[in-house]
């Protein structure tokens, strides 16, 4: 068998320990640069979710202001609406509010004619004043500044 040179198997064992060297540099680097990937990865992440977040918020934003805008718009329509509403019924009132005046007189009056007439019919002695009160009371005109003095009452 051959013999080799122990400065071979020297050499040999010294490139071998440089091998290790660079191989344990080596990964030394690659954990530092995967550390590294790591820290820039998780910042990228954190920057794209805060854009994520804010588009969101922007949209989200759009949406609320276009809905609110719809919205009071919405209750405009629905305001004039009431309003032409409630104004019609004001003119329905205002229209009708003579009539069920005399009609309330007319009703008064009536049902104080049957009683008195009633109490005559029973031999009841009638007090003068109170024919008095029921003769000027059939003679007396609904005029407009009592019919709006009635209506002002009743709406208050």
């Amino acid at each position: 068998m051959e013999e080799k040179n122990p400065s071979y198997v020297e050499g040999i064992l010294n490139t071998l320990a440089e091998l290790e060297r660079k191989s344990e540099t080596l990964i030394s680097e690659v954990e530092v640069m995967k550390k590294r990937l790591i820290s820039i990865t998780n910042d990228e992440i954190e920057s794209i979710k805060s854009q994520v977040i804010d588009r969101a918020n922007n949209e989200a934003q759009v949406i609320i202001d276009t809905s609110k805008q719809e919205a009071e718009n919405e209750s405009l329509q629905i305001s004039k609406k009431s309003d032409n509403e409630l104004s019609l019924i004001s003119k329905n009132i205002e229209s009708s509010f003579n009539k069920a005046v005399e009609m309330v007189v007319q009703k008064i009056r009536s049902d104080f004619i049957l009683s008195k007439n009633n109490n005559n019919n029973n031999n009841v002695k009638s007090d003068s004043n109170a024919v008095t009160k029921a003769e000027n009371l059939q003679n007396a005109p609904v005029t407009g500044a009592a019919k709006r003095s009635k209506k002002d009452n009743l709406s208050a």
